[in-house]
């Protein structure tokens, strides 16, 4: 309602309860500015009312961005932990992966080593049997010796000997045993001689070879001898020069 209205409304009243004069037109005025002054107190009751609320909204807007931020901070929180144990999980995972490899490993070296080992002593019973039913060298050697035949031709002993350690060579005859096994191919003078020499140079192969190719002048020596006492053909000396 305006002011005019209130003039109106109360001078009306006024009137009707025998107000007249200077006295009706103050009673008028100070309804009038009582209900004007209720009317601003009324509007200032709803302005900070709906200040009040206006801020309440504001602050409730507030607390959810707050507690928005916060829930998304604690699902923030959840993923990343959750992250990291899935790391955990996969590097424990990984972990033991290798573990296993290695246990693996292991297992197969010592399987290996095992084998190795059973093979080793298999080749050692074998060998050990071996020399419990030859003889001695010369029937372990001889299992496996060529079909060489004894030497007939002294003065080619130089040619036999060489044929003779091609074949201890190419069947993995021991050094030390040639000498004995030599023996063996020996006849007649060539035997004697490998008689007479003492246990220590009978054993010795190279001691053997020298003595025989320098008694049968199958050494250097031996050669030079040859050639000097060879005479021309006569061919040879009738031959212009």
């Amino acid at each position: 309602m305006s002011e005019l209205d209130l003039y109106a409304k109360y001078l009306d009243l006024g009137v009707t309860l025998g107000r007249s004069g200077e006295d009706l037109t103050a009673w008028v005025e100070d309804k009038v500015r009582q209900d004007i002054e209720r009317s601003d107190r009324q509007i200032e009751r709803e302005r900070k009312r709906e200040e009040m609320e206006m801020q309440r909204q504001r602050e409730e807007m507030e607390m959810q961005k707050q507690r928005e931020e916060k829930e998304m901070e604690m699902q923030k929180q959840r993923e990343e932990k959750e992250m990291e144990m899935q790391k955990q999980r996969e590097e424990m995972e990984l972990q033991k992966r290798r573990e296993e490899i290695a246990l693996q490993d292991r297992r197969e070296e010592r399987e290996l080593k095992r084998l190795e080992l059973e093979a080793e002593t298999k080749k050692l019973e074998i060998g050990s049997r071996a020399s419990v039913d030859v003889a001695g060298p010369k029937q372990s050697y001889g299992a496996q010796r060529p079909k060489i035949p004894p030497l007939h031709d002294p003065s080619q002993m130089d040619l036999y000997l060489e044929r003779f350690e091609r074949h201890a060579i190419a069947f993995g005859w021991p050094e030390s045993e040639w000498a004995s096994c030599l023996s063996n191919l020996l006849q007649d003078e060539a035997l004697s001689i490998f008689l007479s020499l003492s246990p220590a140079e009978g054993s010795d192969y190279q001691a053997v070879k020298r003595v025989l190719l320098r008694r049968f002048g199958c050494d250097r020596n031996g050669f030079r001898s040859k050639f000097l006492s060879v005479k021309p053909q006569e061919a040879e000396i009738s031959a212009p020069l």
